[in-house]
């Protein structure tokens, strides 16, 4: 079986005269159990990628780093499916201009810019793409995969479909910031969200898992105001989220200007202000057991949920 596919023929073509450019260097992350999180970053070409998997948490960056940042954390039962984007030829080189993830939940991209030749791999029947490789200078000039059978839930997966598995809802918000994703846990036990002039700052999520708090990671930057903060009773749970974003002046993308939390009990008060744009995030018959998003260095660009079906 074919375990992996080049997806830029950067590989095959003749770079020209490269005596004034970067050397081009060739790496191999190697197969590993699955993809957990793919970092991007990127100008008028990706400049470099960086991935962590399950089984190495020791991430190396391939390129140089670019002025602007973005990628994507999968949820513990979600894998790559395919793997898309542009390459173009730049100066004596050829660049990858943008590249995009579809996974059995979701689609997550294009980052960079859609310009010059188009290509796309699809993992086989029953794999998933488990590795990258390619090639790199002061830019990514081309990328390769590894396929690997989709991980069962035997050798520490979930499968797609299964009545326990969480379900990622896609994150909605502005396209600035780094990823985050605290995962899926059993369920939310504390909200907290701080506010600054213009939107959302700051939140943090205390979640429980077999029976115990599990503080998440801060996220965003705490202003002079004290988070407020949001607390379930014990069989509460949260079955939606409100958001709300907007275009303010002086930020590079959308951002989050208000959160509302509603519960099978109750409904939280407004944290921040109502926006241009208004999303509920939900799924009928689950419940919010994990948060994902993107955040800049002083504010939240996006918000998303992790959920499991309500147990009766």
């Amino acid at each position: 079986m074919k375990t992996r596919e080049r997806a830029c023929c950067g590989l095959h073509l003749p770079l020209g005269d490269t005596t004034m450019a970067a050397a081009t260097m060739s790496w191999d992350d190697g197969k590993h159990m699955r993809v957990k999180r793919v970092q991007l970053t990127y100008e008028d070409v990706i400049k470099s990628i960086e991935a962590v998997y399950d089984d190495d948490q020791n991430p190396k960056r391939h390129g140089t780093p670019g002025k602007k940042s973005d990628g994507v954390s999968l949820s513990p039962d979600e894998y790559i499916t395919d793997v898309t984007g542009y390459y173009k030829t730049t100066g004596n080189e050829d660049a990858i201009a943008a590249l995009a993830f579809r996974t059995n939940k979701t689609e997550y991209g294009p980052f960079g810019n859609k310009t010059g030749n188009q290509f796309s791999i699809q993992a086989p029947k029953d794999n998933q793409v488990a590795g990258f490789q390619g090639t790199s200078s002061n830019v990514l000039n081309s990328i390769d995969v590894h396929f690997a059978p989709i991980p069962s839930a035997s050798a520490g997966g979930q499968p797609a479909g299964s009545a326990s598995s969480a379900k990622k809802l896609e994150a909605k918000g502005g396209n600035a910031g780094n990823p985050w994703d605290d995962g899926a846990h059993d369920g939310v036990k504390k909200v907290y969200v701080g506010q600054g002039e213009s939107g959302v700052t700051y939140v943090k999520f205390v979640y429980e898992k077999d029976s115990k708090e599990v503080p998440g990671n801060d996220h965003g930057k705490k202003t002079l105001l004290a988070p407020e903060e949001f607390v379930l009773d014990p069989n509460e749970y949260i079955t939606a989220v409100e958001i709300n974003y907007d275009n303010i002046f002086g930020t590079e993308s959308e951002i989050i200007t208000m959160l509302k939390f509603m519960t099978n009990k109750r409904t939280s008060p407004p944290f921040g202000l109502e926006g241009a744009k208004s999303v509920l995030l939900k799924e009928d018959g689950h419940k919010v057991v994990g948060f994902h998003g993107k955040a800049g260095a002083d504010i939240l660009h996006q918000v998303g949920v992790h959920v499991k079906p309500i147990s009766k």
